[in-house]
């Protein structure tokens, strides 16, 4: 299990950081989403929370977005249905954000990724990633 460290933001109670999460407790913390109190979800491979690599989900109800970020590049994961949309879509992370509508995911595409990146550490190649530099 190459993910040593789950960072959830929560706006009501704590923050939770647990180290060497069950994938149960991972995929949990995946459907509490919500976009309001549970916003964001940070996956590491290191024991401390770092900039340089981690897999981010956020947002909750109708969009989720899922980012990777490692060696100064973001990959962003692509709707399956529309990978070139630039339609804003507004999205539902504590205050409402805009994102381009090929960025928002549906919560059926989020699992098998995060599950991908909590057993193997790196992004699903079956599905398709937009590469962005920070």
């Amino acid at each position: 299990m190459p993910v040593k460290l789950l960072a959830v933001e929560d706006l009501k109670e704590a923050d939770d950081l647990l180290r060497n999460p069950s994938w149960d407790v991972v995929s949990g913390f995946v459907r509490r989403l919500d976009g309001t109190t549970v916003t964001y979800m940070y996956l590491y491979k290191t024991e401390k929370a770092n900039d340089d690599e981690y897999l981010l989900v956020g947002g909750g109800g109708e969009y989720y977005i899922c980012e990777y970020v490692c060696d100064g590049k973001s990959y962003r994961l692509l709707n399956k249905d529309d990978e070139t949309s630039e339609e804003l879509i507004s999205f539902p992370v504590e205050n409402t954000e805009e994102f381009p509508k090929k960025y928002c995911i549906a919560y059926e595409e989020v699992l098998p990724n995060v599950k991908y990146f909590y057993e193997h550490g790196d992004i699903n190649p079956e599905y398709k990633w937009d590469k962005r530099r920070l």
